[in-house]
């Protein structure tokens, strides 16, 4: 029991450490990021950062049993509409609220699949 204390302690740590790797790459400038030994190219340095910060916020979803699917946003830009896979809504909650992300509404949905058959 105690080791899986430690082992999800250490997989939320190298959540936040995902997350601020990847926010940093996506806010700091570029040629602040290209000085060492090997520059690597601005618009690659940007797509790690968001795998990086997506990967941290994959994590963190797990912890609640919940999965993104993918999401949608709106032709005004203005608003975006996300399908989840979770156990209850309050997982869902609990992800989003742990993410930072803001939640409305939440409504379950199901699949209509002309290939399913009972």
């Amino acid at each position: 029991m105690r080791t899986n204390t430690v082992l999800w302690g250490i997989q939320g740590l190298l959540a936040a450490l995902f997350a601020f790797a990847g926010a940093m790459k996506l806010v700091l400038p570029v040629e602040a990021m290209q000085q060492g030994p090997m520059a690597l190219p601005g618009p690659f340095l940007r797509f790690i950062g968001v795998a990086e910060v997506c990967g941290a916020v994959v994590r963190r979803n797990a912890d609640e049993g919940v999965t993104w699917l993918h999401s949608y946003v709106s032709d005004d830009g203005n608003r975006t509409f996300c399908v989840y896979d979770g156990p209850t809504p309050e997982a869902i909650r609990k992800a989003a609220a742990v993410n930072e992300l803001p939640v409305d509404r939440i409504t379950r949905i199901s699949v209509l699949d002309p290939y399913f058959r009972l």
